[in-house]
């Protein structure tokens, strides 16, 4: 478990943990000079139970809250100090502020300096006073005088009661903010933080956020200790190899790989602090700090958020930081009179946005619906990897497979596969069904033909699909005397064929008038030359008597055919065209000379 200090400076809070673990956490040559706290300290705690707790001592200086914000991220319960003869005063309510919307929510009310004031009991009541409304107003409350260790094993019961039981986070992935960095020989470069979800093993492959830098757990420390694995909520020291100091950003992150998303834009729940002087829509040139990670910020609330009211809101930064979904944080803007800097703050509802979205799946988010549905349900024909949800939403890793989609935008792209499959079967209806690879898939087709494959609205023979009403037999029955008339239709107009279109209007049009034409043309039993069809009987005998003519008389005009044939030209020139084609004939000018097929079309007939 991880408790942390919190309260005004110079009210005693890097005493009080000196009494209570013997160590010292202003180890600064400028702490001891200046006699305040200035980066965070870190102390192992024995309570009366047994049980061991991590320490984090925090700085109370006013320039410091952003190295406080820093220090309480991930904290199970606060050390609210408070000096007796001072009471409550801005810095009190800022870490209280802070704690508050990072999460906190257990706490005990320490009040130091007894010895200089001259009615403990009228200071503590004044300190329940002022922090009625905040998370501590029932915390317990002890009285100490750590210089001369008074009262400071009530507060380890206190403490021990606060924290039993013990709240793990272990199901979720590692992650740790790291707070400090610096080399140790033997064991690399060194990262400290607080484990505030997941587990760690030496060995283990993690990510370092920003820059997605992959390592390798070389070593884990706990307060001094090595050990082989650390679970959540607790202090730990991890030796990474193959990195340097100066290489790790401030306000990196340390997690398990894949579940980092690092950017400047995340939707989160946000808490306007009840101090605040009015009411808020958007707001800019806020502070935001997350563990060591700090950016500018602004935001925009979806609806106008009264002091003290919760909403949710569109954050956008001005640098790229580390975002998980779940990680709390706090914004600071102008200090107000009293209060502190301590404006708002909030948890990330999705670290990873689309850049448009309504304020209800926002509010969907916040109220902790089903996640993974509402963010697919966004996200329609896209779709969500799976792998991508954990991180986003701050839930459980999810194994890699292909992306998620919602019912609702799988059955438009199952309409679309089913006509596909209709219109191949209406256009070709002697084949026995259509070939799966011809539908060319998309990422949301690839769902919706199994869905129908499922329901049986499409069946599959091998490669081939097919819908269940499609009866290939009597299809092919019903297309082979439908060719059969188109074929009699084509024939009876000799040399003067029909066009297409003719055809397709004297047999009701439609595909399967087009399919009938293009089955008679690949069984060569008629030549479709220029739109116009001709059957093969009449284009036959044509090619055998032009051959021998243009063979007899070396050269033919244009209006032989027309004359041959007793038709027009509209007739001619296809016809003409078609027989240059087959090498009976050259065009030369506006006659024809022999083509390469004449001479043998003589010999053979």
């Amino acid at each position: 478990m991880i408790i942390g200090t919190a309260g005004h400076v110079n009210h005693g809070k890097t005493t009080l943990v000196r009494a209570l673990t013997g160590v010292d956490c202003d180890r600064l040559e400028e702490e001891k000079r200046r006699g305040i706290t200035i980066a965070l300290g870190f102390a192992r705690w024995r309570l009366p139970d047994g049980r061991e707790v991590s320490v984090v001592d925090v700085p109370g200086h006013a320039s410091l809250g952003h190295t406080m914000a820093t220090g309480a991220l991930g904290l199970d319960a606060v050390l609210l100090v408070v000096a007796a003869h001072e009471g409550v005063m801005p810095q009190t309510r800022e870490h209280v502020a802070a704690c508050d919307v990072l999460g906190v929510r257990r706490g005990v009310i320490v009040l130091t300096h007894v010895d200089r004031c001259d009615d403990p009991e009228v200071a503590a009541g004044a300190v329940r006073a002022a922090l009625s409304g905040s998370f501590l107003a029932d915390a317990p409350l002890v009285r100490v005088n750590a210089p001369a260790a008074e009262g400071l094993e009530e507060l380890g019961a206190a403490a021990a009661e606060l924290l039993s039981p013990a709240e793990q986070a272990q199901a979720l992935p590692a992650l740790l903010p790291v707070d400090r960095v610096f080399p140790m020989r033997g064991f690399g470069t060194v990262v400290t933080g607080s484990l505030i979800r997941g587990q760690l093993a030496t060995d283990d492959r993690v990510e370092l956020g920003p820059g997605g830098r992959a390592l390798r757990v070389r070593t884990l420390h706990v307060h001094g200790d090595q050990v082989d694995r650390v679970v959540a909520r607790c202090r730990v020291g991890v030796g990474l190899p193959g990195v340097e100091p100066g290489d790790i950003e401030r306000g990196a992150f340390l997690a398990q790989q894949g579940e980092i998303r690092c950017g400047r834009r995340f939707d989160a729940e946000v808490h306007w602090q009840p101090h605040m002087p009015r009411a808020v829509r958007q707001a800019r040139s806020l502070g935001y700090v997350c563990g060591g990670a700090r950016a500018q910020a602004r935001f925009r609330v979806d609806a106008v958020l009264e002091p003290g009211a919760r909403g949710t809101a569109r954050v956008t930064l001005d640098r790229d930081v580390p975002l998980v979904g779940g990680l709390r944080f706090v914004l600071r803007g102008a200090s107000v009179h009293g209060f502190g800097s301590v404006v708002a703050g909030g948890r990330i509802l999705d670290a990873e946005p689309p850049a448009r979205r309504t304020a209800a799946v926002r509010a969907r988010l916040a109220k902790g619906e089903e996640l993974v549905d509402v963010v697919v349900e966004e996200a329609g024909e896209h779709g969500v990897l799976p792998e991508e949800l954990g991180a986003r939403l701050g839930l459980a890793p999810m194994p890699a497979g292909p992306r998620l989609f919602a019912a609702r935008a799988v059955a438009p792209a199952g309409e679309r596969v089913l006509a596909a499959v209709r219109d191949h079967q209406q256009a070709h209806p002697a084949e026995r069904g259509m070939l799966a690879a011809a539908l060319q898939l998309g990422a949301i087709e690839a769902p919706a033909l199994q869905a129908l494959l499922d329901a049986r609205m499409l069946l599959r023979e091998g490669p081939l699909l097919r819908t269940p009403d499609f009866d290939v037999r009597d299809q092919a029955s019903r297309a082979d005397d439908l060719t059969s008339r188109v074929e009699r239709f084509i024939e009876s107009r000799g040399l003067t064929g029909p066009s297409e279109d003719e055809v397709r209007a004297e047999h009701g049009g439609g595909n399967d008038v087009r399919a009938a034409i293009r089955t008679l043309e690949s069984e060569r039993r008629i030549v479709r030359t220029k739109g116009i069809c001709f059957a093969t009987a009449h284009t036959d005998r044509l090619m055998r008597e032009t051959a021998r003519a243009v063979v007899d008389a070396g050269t033919l005009p244009v209006a032989w055919l027309k004359d041959y044939a007793s038709i027009t030209r509209k007739h001619a020139i296809p016809l003409w065209t078609w027989l240059d084609n087959m090498g009976v004939t050259v065009r030369h000018g506006n006659a024809r000379l022999p083509g390469p097929r004449a001479r043998s079309l003589v010999e053979e007939s």
